[in-house]
């Protein structure tokens, strides 16, 4: 099944198996739900404790509504990062 939810409580989006972050178009993740942290602490975009994972990673990739060419850069920084990560080699191949 496929399910599209809008920053879930921490509850539900615990729920899911898979992950498949997008913005703009372009993937900032896609995998195990229970990876998401790791894989972006180690990117260098360490996720705090007692945070909603979904609303962290909507503000960290969302720049709809984000001031400021760092957040443009962050989130190009996020994709290429994800395009060129054996995570998403392994997926392609």
């Amino acid at each position: 099944m496929i399910a599209s939810i809008h920053q879930p409580s921490t509850s539900t989006f615990e729920l899911f198996d898979q992950l498949l972050l997008l913005s703009q178009g372009k993937t900032c993740y896609s995998g195990p739900v229970e990876l998401v942290k790791q894989y972006f602490d180690t990117k260098g975009f360490p996720m705090p404790v007692q945070i909603n994972p979904a609303e962290f990673l909507l503000e960290l990739t969302n720049i709809d509504f984000a001031r400021g060419d760092n957040n443009v850069q962050r989130l190009e920084t996020i994709q290429t990062a994800w395009a060129e990560s054996q995570e998403a080699a392994s997926i392609t191949s």
